[in-house]
């Protein structure tokens, strides 16, 4: 459906339309992980992705928007998991995760480089 550029209406004042001109999406990611026998585990990974695929509403004439599907630019991502096992008490057992993540966007935008 995003590449079928006929349009299909939400309301009065708004459609999607699909764009034919669309790439598609590749990720290229990679991961480490490493875990011990007392269940403490973490992991490394990493991501790159380019021609990425975002929505974007624009504005048509009067107070009509509509929707399309389009390739924006490249994002990149960081991300760290650490996890371990908590004894309550016998018989009850919580694991413990902490995650951190880190995301990297850039895009052209009617002919200015954003960065998010």
């Amino acid at each position: 459906q995003n590449l079928n550029p006929a349009r299909s209406y939400i309301d009065q004042f708004s459609y999607f339309q699909g764009n034919a001109f669309l790439r598609p999406q590749f990720t290229h990611a990679l991961e480490t992980r490493y875990a011990l026998k007392s269940g403490l585990f973490g992991s490394l990974a990493a991501n790159y992705t380019r021609d990425l695929l975002s929505f974007l509403v624009f504005a048509t004439d009067g107070n009509q928007s509509y929707r399309t599907a389009l390739n924006i630019g490249r994002s990149t991502g960081y991300t760290v998991t650490l996890g371990w096992p908590l004894t309550v008490m016998k018989g009850w057992q919580l694991q413990t995760n902490w995650l951190a993540n880190y995301n990297y966007i850039r895009f052209d935008y009617e002919g200015r480089v954003v960065q998010i």
